[in-house]
């Protein structure tokens, strides 16, 4: 299994190999390199395709104390260099992201392309930060309004037969 070692720390990557130019897949939270599962066979015959499990991710844990995702921008860089890539394309999905933005900022030359899939990358300013805020006031409110028994009562009294029948089929 690849491993990019860094101190006591070790980033697990899968490499399709080769000279042709290269795509770098970063996940979201809650992935891993597996989260590519699809686009690495539609792509690997034209590319050179890199997953990685991200830091905390999949088999690459960060070490204790570490700094978590503060380290993702300097690690897909790390991984770039390991791999000795001048010069990728990156697809990043939610979290990716994060590193995938933070790397084009810190070393644009470094990039022929970026795709970001749900994801803002971490950017922020005045109009997103309001925006933010005014989806976090509605989320607020419509939890306040949707706990189960708001909507068992409505629906219980619109259609009470319905309820009937389907207790009656799960028995």
């Amino acid at each position: 299994m690849p491993f990019m070692e860094q101190g006591n720390f070790r980033l697990y990557y899968e490499d399709s190999g080769g000279n042709k130019p290269a795509i770098l897949f970063l996940h979201g939270a809650g992935g891993n390199h597996l989260s590519w599962w699809q686009q690495v066979p539609a792509f690997a015959a034209d590319y050179r395709c890199i997953t990685v499990d991200q830091r905390s991710f999949g088999q690459s844990p960060d070490v204790p104390h570490g700094p978590g995702c503060a380290a993702l921008t300097s690690d897909a860089l790390a991984l770039l260099d390991h791999l000795r890539l001048e010069r990728v394309a990156v697809v990043a999905q939610s979290m990716g992201g994060w590193a995938a933005v933070g790397a084009a900022v810190q070393q644009p030359q470094r990039f022929w392309a970026i795709v970001l899939a749900n994801t803002v990358g971490n950017l922020t300013d005045a109009e997103i930060q309001a925006l933010r805020e005014e989806l976090r006031a509605r989320v607020q409110n419509v939890r306040r309004c949707s706990g189960r028994g708001h909507w068992e009562r409505r629906f219980k009294s619109a259609i009470p037969h319905v309820l009937s029948s389907m207790h009656r089929s799960l028995l």
